[in-house]
């Protein structure tokens, strides 16, 4: 094992997985079940802008002042609350509780609003990889920004059983790029974060958390396209296949 790596910890979104659709082909479709004007005027850049302005924004705050813990899933009531915003941050006008339950209805059908696809994708040549370095002897861990579990996915890719433990969760304070999941992930292999990797997409989330926990970041750039050159520094997998040869 390099240099004493006992291990491993991977993002799920846009690392092990791709999202066929992505939330703005997602949030199209749902507004589109109800009819509402003006959607496909707006660009996907757009749309992202008004989640995260709007809806995003608001969930953040409610999370915050209700204090929250770390796996709290929403209420019904709240992704109501949530499409209600959504739809005034585009329609620039009030939103009737009908449309907004219509549209919380229909999201929900492919995904949790505001997020990606129930059935992501599992990116080529992850499989082998994962399973390879379990063989290795490396204790490996999921850390997400997921407000749902993501377990079911990972028993549907036969994955699940390749990893020492899932942590999970999309509350401030507790999501990455907080140190938080990663240091459960640490404590759940029995391994001082010093001894651990973790290896994810975002250089400002993952990388970040990496190392604000004390962990070996790793970027993995086989899902990325357009994204700035990282630090010389950094340990950077193109591939999958890379991770077997970093980790022999």
């Amino acid at each position: 094992m390099k240099s004493g790596i006992i291990g491993i910890g991977f993002d799920m979104d846009d690392t092990l997985y791709r999202d066929p659709f992505g939330v703005p082909a997602l949030a199209r479709r749902a507004l589109e079940k109800i009819a509402l004007e003006n959607v496909n005027a707006q660009s996907d850049s757009d749309l992202l802008e008004l989640i995260r302005r709007g809806p995003e924004a608001w969930l953040r705050q409610h999370m915050l002042a209700e204090n929250v813990g770390h796996n709290w899933i929403p209420t019904q009531e709240v992704w109501v609350e949530y499409c209600r915003r959504f739809v005034e941050s585009i329609s620039h006008s009030s939103c009737s509780n009908e449309m907004a339950a219509r549209l919380r209805e229909e999201w929900q059908k492919l995904g949790p609003p505001g997020r990606g696809s129930f059935r992501p994708r599992l990116s080529r040549g992850c499989y082998d990889m994962l399973w390879e370095l379990r063989a290795r002897g490396y204790r490996l861990g999921l850390c997400t920004n997921r407000l749902y579990d993501p377990s079911p996915v990972l028993e549907r890719d036969s994955i699940l059983g390749v990893f020492h433990c899932v942590v999970h969760s999309s509350v401030p304070g507790y999501e990455k790029p907080s140190p938080y999941l990663l240091l459960r992930f640490s404590d759940r292999v029995e391994a001082n974060p010093s001894r651990c990797v973790y290896v994810g997409d975002r250089l400002d989330v993952d990388v970040m958390a990496a190392q604000r926990a004390g962990m070996i970041p790793v970027w993995a750039s086989w899902n990325c396209s357009g994204v700035e050159d990282p630090p010389n520094s950094l340990l950077v997998a193109e591939t999958p296949e890379d991770m077997l040869s970093m980790f022999p």
